[in-house]
């Protein structure tokens, strides 16, 4: 009796068909854990490709693997583990004046720029529109391509411009030039008006803000004693707020009405004649 001879087929995790007469070996999991995937460990020992969204890194400029030299603006490698810092050439370049843009906010100007390989701050300067003095200078640090103008250094309904350069060395001063002026204007901020005026009896007290806000509405003698708090909370944008009081027991004179915001005061005199 002739021996039988059984080859032993198998679908693997691929469903593909292997083992026995086939030739093939069955699939095996990559990095990822995906049967038959393309996965794979990189020079930085990271699993890339494949099912992973990530790619493989690549060498700098030193021939690193996943290092962060770079070639600076005199076409040298530097940083990263070659040892060497960014030259620093005279004269620095200019920012792109296409990158230039200006973000008004509630209570903030945010201002921004695209930084130039190799600088190590930035100068920005700040003035009313048109005016020979600035009202102020800032220094940023390193790669920075942005910055905040504070709500407290401007003024409500005032035309501002800002102009900003990079540099690569504070000591000598080694900057490009200064970008051209940037236009902005602050909002023109609240109004506030009382009526009748003069009263002897109701008084009303009406007002809106250009911009959210939150403050207190009161009226006040002229000794700045409070007689009444009409409001206090939040307020929002171009809606206009209105409150009575009574002004019958009063004695006859001029009053303040005023709002107080977070960074607007505005004020409005009242009258009362019996």
């Amino acid at each position: 009796m002739k021996a039988l001879h059984v080859r032993a087929f198998i679908f693997d995790e691929c469903e593909d068909c292997v083992g026995g007469s086939t030739g093939l070996e069955a699939c095996v999991q990559d990095c990822n854990g995906d049967f038959g995937g393309t996965a794979f460990l990189d020079n930085c020992g990271t699993c890339v490709e494949g099912n992973t969204g990530l790619e493989a890194c690549l060498p700098d400029c030193n021939g690193d693997f996943g290092g962060s030299a770079f070639t600076d603006l005199c076409e040298q490698c530097v940083g990263g583990l070659t040892g060497l810092e960014p030259c620093c050439p005279t004269p620095f370049p200019a920012l792109d004046e296409a990158s230039l843009t200006t973000q008004l906010n509630a209570s903030s100007v945010s201002i921004g720029w695209e930084s130039v390989l190799g600088q190590v701050g930035c100068q920005v300067q700040l003035r009313f529109a048109g005016s020979p003095t600035n009202l102020g200078s800032a220094i940023t640090s390193g790669d920075s391509d942005s910055f905040t103008i504070p709500g407290s250094v401007l003024e409500l309904d005032q035309d501002y411009q800002w102009r900003v350069r990079c540099g690569c060395s504070q000591t000598p001063i080694i900057a490009g030039p200064f970008t051209s002026w940037q236009p902005f204007s602050t909002a023109v901020g609240a109004s506030i008006s009382a009526f009748p005026n003069p009263t002897n009896d109701q008084a009303n007290v009406s007002f809106e803000s250009s911009i959210d806000d939150s403050g207190v509405l009161a009226v006040f003698d002229m000794n700045g004693r409070r007689i009444v708090q009409l409001y206090s909370g939040e307020i929002e944008a171009d809606q206009s707020y209105r409150y009575s009081f009574d002004a019958s027991d009063l004695p006859n004179g001029l009053y303040l009405c005023r709002f107080t915001g977070s960074t607007q005061t505005i004020v409005t005199k009242l009258l009362v004649a019996h």
